[in-house]
């Protein structure tokens, strides 16, 4: 996921993530919760813009 959303913002797309509909496994270091905060605060307002089930997207649009 990581790679794809640095990606996609790098060939120029806006990208609306909805945090909830991401999931993960602990790891032997972090748990699942641990690991989707430190990806939450890499990402947002720098690589993705969050919204929620209720936020009306926009779609696949370049910057």
């Amino acid at each position: 996921m990581d790679t794809t959303i640095r990606v996609a913002y790098h060939l120029g797309f806006q990208i609306e993530l909805l945090m909830a509909g991401i999931s993960t496994l602990d790891s032997d270091l972090l748990t699942a919760t641990q690991i989707k905060q430190h990806h939450a605060h890499i990402w947002e307002h720098r690589f993705a813009e969050f919204v929620t089930a209720d936020t009306e997207l926009d779609g696949q649009h370049q910057k």
